[in-house]
């Protein structure tokens, strides 16, 4: 009795169909990364330059969100190149040739539950920060942002694992650079989306 309950399970058990089709994408979870690129030349005039976007993803009252923008690369000794990217806010500066004053450009962003904004803010016209000739920095122009939602712990839903000994409520510091965020809120097998 017990080798003909042994092997009906074995049967049952090694009894397989054939794969069906592939469902449709499920919903974005956190963690959520994501790339952009901005320009803000706006009016010759203008002071302050924003951009605001609905959030990809549902976000929660206590969730995170980390915006970094992409500022150069490094090489390493076999000649591979790493971008370098920044947490916001960052500030770039340039002299006026002639009056020799040191001007600020800053980039920094906010957000609520419902969007995020990303900003160029200046102590003078952003007329100032355009690039007048290949030789100058384009501050203002193509400008990728790395964009990083992370959980927070309110609510408790549909989200991928952070490290149990991270509290994003209390630790959503947003001085931390990318590679810092990434080991520490276990970044390093979520996909970076690309929208552009």
């Amino acid at each position: 009795m017990l080798f003909a309950f042994v092997a009906s399970s074995l049967l049952i058990v090694g009894c397989e169909g054939s794969t069906g089709p592939q469902g449709p994408p499920g919903p974005s979870i956190f963690p959520y990364v994501m790339e952009t690129r901005l320009s803000f030349d706006g009016k010759p005039n203008d002071a302050v330059v924003g951009h605001a976007f609905t959030h990809p993803v549902k976000v929660y009252d206590g969730d995170v969100l980390l915006v970094y923008i992409l500022d150069g690369s490094v090489t390493d000794n076999q000649g591979t190149k790493f971008p370098v990217w920044t947490p916001l806010s960052k500030s770039y500066y340039k002299t006026n040739s002639d009056t020799k004053i040191e001007h600020q450009l800053e980039f920094s962003y906010n957000f609520s539950v419902l969007d995020y904004e990303i900003v160029a803010s200046s102590d003078r016209d952003l007329g100032f920060f355009r690039a007048q000739n290949s030789n100058e920095i384009p501050y203002l122009v193509d400008r990728t942002f790395r964009i990083v939602y992370i959980p927070g712990a309110n609510p408790k839903s549909n989200t991928k694992s952070v490290k149990a000994n991270n509290d994003t409520k209390s630790s959503g510091n947003t001085t931390l650079s990318y590679e810092e965020a990434v080991r520490k809120y276990n970044l390093e097998d979520v996909k970076v989306v690309k929208n552009y």
